[in-house]
């Protein structure tokens, strides 16, 4: 039996044992294959192969206290990113030049690439990383690694479905948008992506544009207790959803404890557009943050007023 399958097995197995039994169920899981019982069930029965990712490498990429060289991060992330199915384009000389400038500006932050992705993408990234990271899985086990707005959110799930579309409630329209990172203008996503390329801000491998934002990678950074739509304001336009849900993966492949949960902005906003759709008011802003209560990470729409101790924006530059 490979090691999906019996990772399926066991999970169906579970569902069968009354829920006063599970402990010692898994318990007797953990003392047999040698993992702890937190992490038991399913996860017991997973393949003894080596791990693809270096936990060491990706501590020390976490802990931005460490020395670490912009081609040493590079090579992190690279194999991050590979082991969740998406491969990371080559910087030329002049791009690693500008990367390692940045990096120098900024000795405490990290290179967090990450590729612009549609809804489902950022969906099978995440369920890959529930059996890519082994004995670090901490992923809910019946629900999807990833939260994202579901029908009864119908403007959000709608636009997550398609970012170019526009959504019309009543009278009022409305479309999901990014800041660009040389003039500020509003743009779809499909927009944003050609003009990062434009401008050499984003690069692009296999149809796909990647942006190499360098930011703060800790678990919990600085929290502004500011409106969500505020905060927007301050977000690094290359810091978007993808960058974010790529953070805590890594977060979570390297098992980094974190009984918290802080929301992160993005660049992505939902905007009210005005009669001849050009976006005038930011309505909902992106978030991303991993929630302990369900293990899980989410991707939510906080209205532009709200306020929360718990907000937050990460201090980035783009590294291109």
């Amino acid at each position: 039996m490979d090691s999906k399958s019996a990772l399926e097995a066991v999970a169906a197995i579970r569902l069968t044992v009354p829920p006063e039994q599970l402990k010692d169920f898994d318990t007797q899981l953990a003392e047999q294959y040698g993992h702890t019982a937190e992490i038991a069930g399913p996860l017991a029965v997973q393949a003894e192969a080596d791990e693809t990712l270096p936990k060491k490498e990706i501590k020390c990429f976490l802990n931005a206290s460490i020395e670490m060289s912009s081609e040493r991060q590079l090579d992190v992330v690279r194999q991050f990113w590979e082991v969740l199915g998406c491969k990371m384009p080559e910087l030329d000389e002049k791009q690693k030049a500008a990367l390692n400038n940045t990096i120098e500006r900024n000795p405490f932050m990290r290179v967090m690439p990450a590729p612009l992705l549609d809804i489902n993408g950022c969906k099978t990234i995440a369920e890959r990383a529930r059996s890519a990271f082994r004995n670090q899985h901490l992923f809910a086990i019946r629900q999807n690694v990833l939260w994202t707005p579901n029908e009864s959110y119908m403007i959000h799930a709608k636009l997550l479905k398609d970012p170019e579309s526009i959504v019309k409630e009543g009278r009022v329209s409305y479309g999901i948008r990014y800041k660009s990172p040389d003039s500020g203008e509003l743009l779809t996503k499909d927009r944003f992506g050609a003009r990062l390329r434009k401008i050499g801000k984003g690069i692009e491998a296999d149809g796909v544009t990647w942006v190499f934002p360098v930011m703060d990678v800790r678990v919990q950074s600085e929290r502004i207790c500011a409106p969500a739509g505020a905060l927007h304001q301050k977000v690094e336009p290359t810091v978007v959803p993808e960058v974010l849900i790529g953070m805590q993966l890594l977060h979570r492949a390297s098992g980094t404890p974190n009984s918290d949960y802080h929301v992160d902005f993005a660049n992505e906003a939902i905007y009210k557009l005005d009669k001849k759709d050009v976006p005038k008011t930011p309505v909902h802003v992106t978030s991303v943050y991993w929630y302990p209560n369900d293990r899980r990470v989410v991707l939510l729409y906080w209205h532009a007023d709200s306020q929360n101790e718990d907000f937050g924006v990460r201090a980035a530059e783009n590294g291109l």
